[in-house]
């Protein structure tokens, strides 16, 4: 492997346990490098020397050498692999309810940038969105299949990968549906449905918290609606503690799958293909009141370019919510939207409260499931938010 040195300014960067450098702050000339090539980067000061790769097609604005080991450790790329994604599975067996569904590897966040593994009953879906790991496709696969001992599925999203300049291949997918257990209830999801992921297993633990929070108050909604439902995770949790009917209102065709997935409660829910701020207006304009509101809406913003467009549509959908509510209501607000704080939403909650004349009590602050690790709230890869309220009229 060759060798690249960096500017002392960033030389600190490389103690942690994984780190990224943009070309401005690295002493050499990387233009004759491939994409994906591995290299050792040295620390002359303190000696060390570490493993990464450098990728030199792609632009400025985004980083260009990915610092991932120390040399001391992994004498080699394959045993760093190896090791990184048996010590991710390892930590997710460790927690109970998450040894066979979730997110298996949360890129960056366990230190294999680019790699997202998401794990279902029935198989495992892999995005790999950098051109060192790329290049290890085949063994990242067999690792996969030695631990988890499914079918393997690569999963690769191609926005992601054309930042990096890689190949796009034609998706060969063995299987017709995922299998998707979470919190005791299963789901199944037609894979021509899945999103970008497949499926968000993000809010696992939120939508526990829901669950507890309903039993622990005897809370029997008997109008529940669940905003931007999508599979029905959300709706699921409701019923399972007690709700007596529950609507589902998303964009997206899923009738045919909440009607299979919700057989259990046959008359106790529908799904509405509609768009949410309609349907709310719809709600208001006929003074349909919901005892339980859940609004976990996609994320209203891609970059921090849009982060204030997202702000306005946040405000827009938390006033509406309180709108619709029931006399005395419980309600969930979520947002997966990395560029909008939790600062902000809470803020802009509130706000909203105050102009409907509602009285709100905080029951649960959470932040994304323990499959999604974070360091600290101002991680990068931190976006999850979710507040539950008890709300009742002033």
């Amino acid at each position: 492997m060759r060798e690249i040195t960096l500017q002392d300014s960033a030389i600190s960067k490389l103690k942690a346990p994984c780190s990224n450098f943009k070309i401005d702050v690295i002493k050499d000339s990387i233009k004759s490098f491939k994409p994906g090539e591995w290299v050792i980067v040295l620390d002359k000061k303190g000696n060390e020397s570490y493993l990464g790769f450098v990728n030199p097609s792609v632009e400025e604005k985004f980083p260009c050498l990915n610092v991932v080991g120390n040399k001391k450790q992994y004498s080699n790329p394959e045993l760093l692999i190896e090791d990184r994604i048996k010590k991710a599975i390892q930590w997710r067996k460790k927690i109970k309810g998450y040894h066979e569904c979730g997110r298996m590897i949360f890129g960056f966040a366990d230190q294999l940038p680019g790699i997202i593994v998401d794990s279902y009953k029935n198989c495992v879906l892999v995005q790999i969105n950098n051109a060192g790991f790329d290049s290890y496709r085949d063994y990242i696969k067999k690792i996969l299949v030695q631990e988890l001992g499914k079918v393997v599925v690569f999963w690769d999203q191609e926005k992601e990968r054309l930042k990096e300049h890689l190949p796009i291949f034609e998706k060969e997918i063995p299987i017709d549906h995922l299998m998707i257990e979470e919190n005791n209830f299963v789901l199944k999801l037609d894979i021509s449905k899945a999103q970008k992921v497949g499926y968000y297993y993000d809010h696992r633990e939120n939508r526990k918290a829901l669950n507890r929070i309903l039993l622990d108050f005897n809370f029997t909604s008997k109008n529940t609606v669940d905003l931007f439902s999508y599979l029905g995770s959300w709706a699921m949790s409701s019923l399972k503690a007690g709700s007596e009917f529950v609507t589902m209102v998303d964009q997206g065709d899923f009738l045919s799958q909440t009607e299979e997935n919700f057989k259990e409660y046959k008359n106790k829910f529908k799904f509405l293909r509609d768009d949410v701020f309609k349907f709310l207006d719809k709600s208001l304009q006929d003074n349909q009141k919901y005892d339980l509101v859940i609004s976990d809406p996609p994320a209203f913003a891609k970059s921090l370019a849009q982060a204030s467009q997202a702000k306005v549509g946040y405000d827009k959908l938390h006033q509406k919510v309180f709108r619709v509510l029931a006399p005395e209501a419980i309600v969930v607000f979520a947002s997966c939207t990395h560029y909008y704080s939790q600062q902000e939403m809470s803020t802009s909650i509130y706000e909203a409260a105050k102009r409907e004349r509602k009285k709100i009590r905080l029951l649960h602050q959470g932040l994304q499931g323990f499959d999604h690790p974070i360091a600290t709230l101002n991680d990068s890869s931190n976006y999850i938010k979710c507040l539950i309220y008890y709300v009742e009229n002033l």
